[in-house]
């Protein structure tokens, strides 16, 4: 089952909003709506705002979250949510984003994950 990944370290590839590969855990998913909550291991700064999680939402129908425990790369959206936007009672809510901080690209299980 998709759960066994939580905890489980992932690569986040350069995309249009980081400038190098970033890295996260998995700390929940939402297996209904095919998100995970991504904590990073560091925090990003950007136009004063501190960003700690990042939603990673499937961008690909039939190419979904199972991909990532075969150790495929999983194409996603990528919605960095900053610290004061954060709430823990609904982490994959990102019905307030309008513009910045998101980005289209892909992730991968650092386990499969080669330089």
């Amino acid at each position: 089952m998709i759960k066994n990944i939580i905890n489980k370290k992932v690569v986040i590839f350069v995309n249009d909003f980081v400038e190098e590969n970033t890295f996260a855990k998995i700390i929940d998913i939402s297996i209904d709506n095919e998100k995970l909550l991504l904590q990073l291991d560091k925090i990003i700064t950007y136009k004063a705002n501190i960003y700690n999680y990042v939603v990673a939402t499937q961008r690909h129908v039939g190419r979904g979250l199972e991909r990532l425990e075969r150790g495929v790369t999983f194409g996603c959206r990528l919605t960095w949510i900053s610290n004061d936007r954060y709430n823990s009672n609904k982490p994959f809510d990102v019905s307030w984003w309008r513009g910045g901080s998101a980005a289209t690209g892909s992730i991968q299980l650092t386990e499969h994950y080669e330089e």
